[in-house]
């Protein structure tokens, strides 16, 4: 009796992961058709948005972009943040905060405990009061042009598997701009 439970166990846990495969492979591809299918810019960022947050099961996502004039990350598109920082754009300057040692490593990271004492770049972004976040560098021709990020507002909610998917979207959107 217990090897056929352990193996109903085996057969459900089997069962979600490739459902979660599934989702993701479809995610790329939503993502993949949208670069191909448009030229505007923000279309193709917030269809990756839209598609990143279902996905990965994020309450936020937002995609910040390089301006080396100014030496700045600048957020270009949001969904699901409390305040609008695009409307007037969040501008972070080059290598300050999350977002300057993601370009810096030039690899994805996780924070997955925030708790509100961080110092972040822009101060006013502390008042989201996001306790997960994972951010992954787009890249172009092998350069970083950005940032893709997720948000949630519980700790623990993103794990290594997240961290993976969000690169792939993130390049897939890198080289499209």
């Amino acid at each position: 009796m217990t090897d056929n439970i352990d193996l109903s166990q085996q057969n459900k846990i089997l069962t979600q992961e490739i459902k979660r495969h599934t989702n993701q492979m479809a995610a790329i591809n939503m993502v993949a058709a949208a670069v191909g299918n448009s030229l505007d810019l923000d279309d193709i960022l917030q269809t990756a948005l839209e598609t990143t947050v279902y996905t990965l099961e994020a309450d936020a996502s937002g995609i910040s972009l390089i301006d080396e004039k100014a030496e700045e990350l600048v957020l270009r598109a949001q969904l699901g943040w409390q305040h609008d920082f695009v409307s007037n754009p969040m501008r972070i300057p080059m290598g300050m905060g999350f977002s300057g040692r993601v370009i810096e490593n030039d690899d994805a990271m996780i924070w997955s405990d925030l708790d509100g004492t961080e110092e972040f770049a822009v101060p006013s972004f502390g008042d989201e009061h996001f306790r997960s976040i994972v951010m992954a560098p787009m890249h172009s021709r092998t350069k970083v042009i950005g940032i893709l990020s997720i948000m949630g507002y519980e700790p623990n909610i993103f794990d290594q598997a997240s961290m993976t998917m969000l690169r792939v979207i993130a390049d897939t959107v890198g080289v499209a701009l």
